[in-house]
């Protein structure tokens, strides 16, 4: 049973560990072993990827998600730098302040794991939240209103 358990948290630590969690939650594993969101273990070291199969299912999901707005940016940090929207001057705007929404969003993702083993049939279901910071448009395809 640790053996799945470890599978399931491994596949979803693979998951979350990439952007296509919110690019294409549907096909997050670019070589899937038995279908689409399918990631197989070798657990008894033999060197096959038959031990334990982990399907990510159902899909992972956005549960939340809202814009940044760019005054909680810090410009000193590349990441929100990189969430800067061009400002648009006008006749009573400050130099230089960007108002509204910047171009990323903070996101809940649920991912629910379910791994079995080949062998002995053990069964476990890991789900998992996690917070992703990710473009507003991704928002705006994969995330409910």
């Amino acid at each position: 049973r640790g053996e799945v358990v470890a599978a399931a948290n491994g596949a979803i630590q693979e998951a979350v560990s990439t952007t296509r969690l919110t690019d294409a939650p549907d096909a997050i594993f670019l070589n899937p072993c038995a279908g689409p969101n399918t990631r197989c273990f070798d657990t008894d070291g033999d060197g096959a990827a038959d031990d334990v199969t982990v399907t990510l299912t159902p899909t992972p999901s956005c549960v939340q998600a809202q814009a940044i707005p760019t005054a909680a940016l810090n410009f000193a940090i590349a990441t929100d730098t990189a969430c800067i929207t061009s400002v648009q001057q006008g006749v009573f705007a400050t130099q230089g302040v960007a108002t509204g929404n910047s171009l990323c969003a903070n996101s809940v993702w649920e991912v629910n794991a379910v791994a079995v083993d080949a062998v002995t049939s053990a069964r476990v279901v890991v789900t998992e939240g996690v917070a992703v910071r990710t473009t507003a448009a991704n928002i705006a395809t994969s995330c409910p209103s």
